[in-house]
């Protein structure tokens, strides 16, 4: 929910929300492999605490602005942006739009587009998404933004 000043050099806005469900996810996983005893039931439970330990802690970083490109989580599709694996980023200038999609699992969705691929980005709240959008903005002047009904 935090984001830094806009005028910074690195502007970044953390997606605190769903860093702690994964978090959760995380937790709940532990308990399961302290409660239960057995082979294969356990080793899922550890892929799934891996991953959810990792993709609370891209949340956390969250969407970072930088002097040359964006940084965000890099959602395994597009249709549930929530399935983080790692980070991808975006020189300015392969960035061609934006587009405000909706709510998704009472996040704010957005979908960068290049030319290859269009890739979708949860922000915790509206202000979040207004505020990446002013900064964005301010870094990359032409770039078209646009609201999905």
């Amino acid at each position: 929910m935090k984001a830094t000043d806009p005028s910074a050099s690195v502007f970044r806005i953390r997606n605190l929300r769903a860093a702690a469900l994964w978090l959760l996810v995380a937790v709940a996983g532990v308990g399961f492999i302290i409660l239960r005893s057995g082979g294969l039931q356990l080793i899922a439970a550890g892929v799934i605490i891996v991953f959810a330990l990792q993709a609370s802690f891209v949340f956390w970083q969250g969407v970072t602005l930088g002097p040359d490109g964006t940084t965000f989580p890099r959602a395994l599709h597009r249709v549930a942006p929530v399935l983080v694996f790692g980070r991808s980023k975006i020189k300015y200038p392969r960035l061609r739009d934006l587009t405000a999609v909706g709510p998704f699992l009472e996040f704010d969705v957005v979908w960068f587009s290049t030319d290859e691929k269009v890739i979708a980005v949860l922000f915790g709240t509206r202000a979040q998404k207004l505020a990446f959008f002013d900064a964005i903005m301010a870094r990359q002047p032409g770039i078209r933004i646009y609201r999905a009904v």
